[in-house]
């Protein structure tokens, strides 16, 4: 039950993450020229968006404060440094949801 929390958890973040990313495109703010405020982006308050002003890939512009952009070269190096872990992550989770069921199963035959 555990891994499946998880695996739940992980895929809410996963989703709110693409949301943030998704806000940027729609917007067309993906580059310093065309930065939004987050008011008009409707991000004021949102957990991710100092994760990635932290890693690069949620910039402010330079000409204005106030105003931010998706850098989307970024993004994609970003996620490429990720997807190992993700991988791995994924592995994890799935050894330990097999590994729960093995002893749901063991745990039933052993009370017959």
């Amino acid at each position: 039950m555990g891994a499946r929390v998880a695996v739940l958890a992980a895929a809410g973040a996963a989703r709110a993450q693409a949301e943030l990313f998704e806000r940027f495109r729609v917007a067309d703010a993906t580059a310093a020229d065309r930065a939004q405020t987050l008011n008009k982006l409707s991000l004021e308050g949102s957990r991710y968006l100092d994760r990635f002003q932290a890693v690069g890939v949620i910039r402010q512009s330079p000409n204005s404060s106030g105003r931010y952009y998706l850098d989307e070269v970024a993004l994609a190096a970003y996620q490429h440094r990720k997807r190992p872990r993700a991988v791995i992550l994924a592995l994890l989770v799935a050894g330990l949801a097999a590994l729960a069921g093995a002893l749901v199963l063991a745990t039933q035959a052993s009370h017959r």
